[in-house]
């Protein structure tokens, strides 16, 4: 098998398909949209005049992280849900019920990434925060090898 092919298996079939000839497989038990739903019309209207998604600066607590010295971050998100249609109305009350709607297909070909919840307790956790603690006190040499690692870890755990 070719190295940059990954198999994707269809439960529904007994064949296996390849990424490059199968890169989404519609949900039956969630929708097959991205939503961005906001609390302001003026949130939907600057993104649609500029045909540009922008993300905000969001302070998230990460005092379960356990990360030396630092309980918040401030952190750029545009967030997305792909919410079932029939669970719609209870995330429309918190949110907002301005929104804007994207095929989750296209929402994958452009990198758009799923909200990962943590655990406090799990192993996943306490793996980040020694990896996050071990870069912050490596040297500070600002090389390119430094910032990637640095970057890496932040961008998959949070």
């Amino acid at each position: 098998m070719m190295d940059n092919v990954v198999p994707c298996i269809d439960a529904r079939k007994d064949d296996i398909k390849t990424e490059e000839s199968q890169s989404y497989v519609s949900s039956e038990l969630q929708a097959d949209a991205l939503f961005n739903f906001v609390d302001k019309i003026d949130y939907i209207i600057e993104p649609l005049e500029h045909r540009m998604l922008s993300p905000r600066y969001c302070f998230e607590s990460v005092e379960y992280l356990e990360i030396d010295d630092i309980t918040r971050i401030a952190l750029p998100m545009k967030c997305f849900c792909d919410i079932s249609f029939h669970r719609l109305e209870a995330h429309l009350e918190w949110y907002g019920y301005y929104g804007l709607a994207f095929n989750k297909e296209w929402g994958m070909r452009n990198g758009i990434q799923p909200v990962q919840y943590i655990n406090k307790f799990s192993t996943q956790r306490k793996d980040f925060t020694e990896a996050l603690n071990l870069a912050r006190s490596a040297t500070k040499s600002g090389d390119d090898v430094d910032n990637k690692l640095k970057s890496f870890i932040l961008e998959q755990m949070l």
